[in-house]
């Protein structure tokens, strides 16, 4: 029981992370004047972020990713994962789904 409620606080706890790193985002994008699709472009770039760190945090190879994507039945090259954490190539919501259970987490801790 315990390690159910470590994790739990632990997802709790990226939850409030995304969502204070969303507002900051929205805060910058309006100081400077930004254009919707500028500021989901920034989105998409820190998603690829976020996606490096999980895995980095793994100890996983974009390999080991790719691998794990494919067994949740979303096959992605690991050219196409080196892309999208680069910010080279957007990252579809239902990407974000499937890396988002690949990682063991809630949907909403991808954002």
């Amino acid at each position: 029981m315990r390690s159910l409620s470590a994790t739990s606080a632990a997802r709790q706890e990226l939850l409030k992370q995304a969502a204070e790193l969303w507002q900051q985002s929205l805060r910058m994008a309006l100081d400077e004047r930004k254009t919707w699709r500028e500021l989901f472009e920034g989105a998409e770039q820190a998603m690829g972020r976020k996606v490096r760190q999980l895995r980095t945090e793994r100890g996983w190879t974009q390999e080991d990713l790719r691998q794990r994507l494919a067994e949740h039945g979303w096959p992605l090259d690991q050219t196409t994962i080196s892309n999208l954490e680069l910010g080279r190539r957007p990252i579809r919501v239902a990407e974000t789904v499937a890396l988002a259970t690949a990682f063991g987490l809630p949907p909403l801790a991808m954002w």
